[in-house]
């Protein structure tokens, strides 16, 4: 549950909601305002989550100081000091991951924010990470899965494309499955997706038997060259041992 709170910072009040237990978060609101959607009461579940609005969103006064994206920053800051008393971890969306640009502008070493396209890094990511998401409506192959299972890095993918060809469904029941697979291209899809994978994440036998499973899958080159390679030779009658064993093609016996 999330409760309303009203802080005095030095340019003036500050409106925020506060919910959860645990490691704190600040949430920065989209430009749509503040909103405790089913992501941030996941959030919740876990984290003591803050969400202060800016000056100026859902009908709160303005501050005279706050004239700039580097001002708000500097109003965030001051809430983060105040109010969350400490380290925290920062969630963004839409127009406030422009705020979380000028925090960590204004506040090198303390706050990082990266935009840019850098593959390395998005490796170490994707590689740290428990989950990865891709609610795609169209993928014709998809490659983010596939590092995502080789990391362990379990993918919640929509029932498409590539991604319906490389994630099976995984099922608590038998243990067989590499992720969690949603068929409908809406919310309410998506969420039971996040929701199913919050509830296994908390069963850890069961986690780490999915963990393993996708961490076994092998898309590599080698792999996939090989079942190419026993195609082929069905079509031309040839002996697929020998094709894959890289030996001259034979044809099949009988």
């Amino acid at each position: 549950m999330f409760i309303a709170h009203t802080a005095e910072l030095a340019s003036g009040p500050v409106h925020y909601h506060e919910g959860g237990s645990g490691p704190p978060i600040l949430h920065l609101h989209p430009a749509v305002g503040p909103r405790i959607s089913p992501v941030v009461e996941r959030l919740a579940a876990r984290h003591t989550v803050f969400m202060p609005t800016a000056p100026g969103f859902n009908a709160t006064p303005m501050h005279a100081g706050v004239k700039t994206m580097m001002d708000l920053a500097d109003l965030m800051a001051a809430f983060v000091r105040q109010i969350v008393g400490g380290k925290c971890d920062v969630v963004a969306e839409s127009f406030g991951g422009w705020v979380a640009l000028w925090l960590a502008a204004k506040h090198p070493g303390r706050v990082w924010f990266f935009a840019g396209y850098d593959e390395s890094l998005a490796h170490w990511i994707e590689g740290a990470s428990d989950l990865f998401l891709m609610p795609s409506l169209y993928e014709p192959c998809g490659l983010n899965q596939m590092y995502s299972l080789r990391y362990g890095t379990i993918p919640i993918v929509r029932n498409t494309g590539g991604l319906a060809d490389s994630v099976q469904h995984f099922d608590p029941a038998t243990g067989a499955g590499t992720g969690i697979v949603f068929n409908d291209f809406d919310s309410g899809a998506m969420s039971w997706a996040l929701d199913t994978a919050m509830q296994w994440y908390l069963q850890l036998a069961l986690w780490e038997r999915l963990v393993q499973n996708a961490m076994r899958m092998d898309f590599s080159w080698e792999t996939q060259c090989n079942e190419y390679l026993k195609l082929f030779a069905g079509l031309l009658q040839l002996d697929a041992a020998s094709l894959i064993k890289r030996n001259p093609p034979q044809k099949a016996a009988g």
